[in-house]
């Protein structure tokens, strides 16, 4: 069944020839499977709920870039579709598409989707008015979220530091770190559209209805995740999508709240990027107060801070953190 409805899904019109159907047969599949798979929505794409759930991501995404704490990486991705046409078609801009917000978990599986809107809107303004932003915001879910540089720097969500001003080792560290973990959600959007070949290539549909498909496709991903489903067999050379370089994002995106990432990087002592345990590390206990915008420089965290400017540089530090 998830094969079959990952060829209609992707390639409609040869559909007669892959499962012995004809195309009226399978347009009218394909809004059967559509409605059947995006109503399952919330039961296969979910946030961590859990603390044993959360544990078990942190350790997975430390394993993946060695970046500690880290529940989800957050990323968006065009969708193109055809000209919706009428007053609508000006909320697109140039650009007919829809940007899809997706938060990559444990073992590259969707966490977290917003398909709603237009090409025309940017990163940060999707994230900021999605429920992946409120239900971090308001501590329901633990550990921190990864971003890029079109993202705002929060207490919950950090970005990487401009290039320009990552200058000693451990900025450079945290930006190494930060690089590869971030590439979750890259490497999740290169599966997702080799799997379902018509987000790469567009969907043909009213907007409506590309939003339950892009849902219905994300559903079957991850259900194919869980029971590790191969990939299919490319019958073309298959080229991964290319994720051009970001466009320096305003100055204010990376100001906001920016002390927090800096917090971060200076108060991850030796002791504490020794320690198995890192991999679920958070600015916890004591640390806690550089959270509090009324204390950011607490004495409490001073000891951490030697400790850790002190012994940095060492070279079984790096050798761990390779």
């Amino acid at each position: 069944m998830v094969i079959v409805s990952e060829s209609i899904l992707s390639w409609k019109q040869m559909c007669g020839d892959l499962c012995g159907i004809s195309q009226p047969t399978a347009c009218g599949a394909i809004h059967t499977i559509t409605e059947v798979f995006a109503g399952r929505l919330r039961d296969h794409i979910r946030l961590p709920s859990t603390h044993q759930e959360a544990i078990d991501a942190m350790t997975w995404f430390f394993d993946y870039g060695g970046f500690p704490g880290v529940v989800a990486a957050v990323d968006g991705t065009h969708i193109l579709i055809a000209n919706p046409g009428g007053n609508s078609s000006e909320v697109y801009r140039n650009v007919f598409s829809i940007n899809v917000q997706v938060a990559a978990g444990i073992n590259l599986k969707i966490v977290d989707i917003v398909a709603r809107r237009p090409g025309s809107f940017n990163d940060a303004t999707i994230f900021e008015g999605s429920g992946l932003h409120m239900a971090f915001e308001e501590g329901r879910i633990e550990g921190h979220l990864l971003g890029d540089s079109e993202y705002p720097c929060l207490p919950f969500l950090f970005t990487p530091l401009p290039p320009q001003n990552a200058r000693t080792e451990p900025e450079i560290r945290y930006n190494l770190h930060h690089e590869k973990s971030l590439n979750a959600a890259k490497h999740l959007f290169g599966l997702w559209k080799r799997r379902f070949r018509c987000l790469k290539s567009g969907l043909e549909y009213k907007p409506y209805f590309v939003v339950a498909i892009i849902c219905a496709t994300a559903v079957l991903y991850n259900i194919s995740r869980e029971v590790n489903e191969p990939m299919p067999d490319d019958e073309f050379p298959w080229v991964e999508e290319v994720h051009q370089p970001l466009s320096p994002s305003p100055d204010h995106a990376n100001r906001v709240d920016h002390h927090f990432r800096e917090d971060f990087i200076s108060c991850l002592s030796l002791a504490v990027m020794l320690n198995p345990p890192v991999r679920t590390y958070r600015i916890t206990s004591p640390l806690e107060v550089l959270l509090d915008k009324k204390q950011l420089f607490s004495v409490q965290a001073d000891a951490v801070k030697r400790d850790y400017l002190d012994f940095v540089l060492k070279q079984e530090v790096i050798d761990y953190l390779k």
